[in-house]
């Protein structure tokens, strides 16, 4: 996770001039905000989560209000970087890298499928889906692939950034489907691949 979280920093790093890597160091300190604030909501959910599975209780509800809660951070969290990118990059930063701001709307977008990535793999772990990371390491190498390739300009960064991410995101909740499932039983499935 947090490879997938920081390559593109350190490959930025290396194919941009220093003033473009800034740039881009600073939109990534911006996206924090929105990954610390959203986040927290994997951080309440995971011990309760596990709770319920170690008892043996069904989670399916617990879970679907957490779900619900973190998706509304996350899409006002887009909406406030999307709809006042200048605003919230001068508050953090002042003009000195208000060159970031123009890209923070989408930006936000990766940083939000992040969080969302986030909350399942822990969610995994609180079920004892442990295997959880067998999904994601081919989407980071493809991470590394897909930048070394498209490196031209900072959007195609993050454009590499949102792909890889809502890959990594739609194989999670295709191993969801097919280790959890959506039924309303107890949601404590003992499957092989735990």
């Amino acid at each position: 996770m947090i490879i997938l979280n920081n390559i593109d920093v350190v490959m930025v790093k290396h194919y941009f001039d220093a003033h473009t890597a800034g740039i881009y160091s600073a939109l990534v300190t911006v996206g924090k905000v929105l990954l610390f604030g959203a986040g927290t909501v994997s951080v309440v959910m995971f011990p309760q989560i596990s709770e319920l599975t170690a008892k043996n209780i069904s989670y399916k509800s617990k879970f679907k209000q957490f779900l619900v809660i973190q998706v509304a951070l996350i899409l006002a969290g887009i909406a406030v970087f999307s709809v006042m990118p200048y605003f919230v990059t001068n508050a953090l930063f002042g003009s000195k890298f208000i060159l970031a701001a123009q890209y923070l709307p989408a930006f936000s977008v990766f940083v939000g499928l992040y969080v969302l990535i986030n909350f399942m793999t822990l969610f995994m772990i609180a079920i004892d889906k442990h295997s959880i990371f067998i999904v994601q390491l081919p989407v980071i190498l493809l991470q590394v692939i897909l930048i070394y390739l498209f490196h031209t300009s900072l959007n195609q960064i993050i454009l590499v950034n949102i792909t890889v991410t809502a890959l990594a995101l739609l194989l999670i909740v295709l191993y969801y489907v097919r280790y959890v499932g959506f039924s309303n039983n107890s949601g404590i499935q003992k499957t092989a691949l735990n």
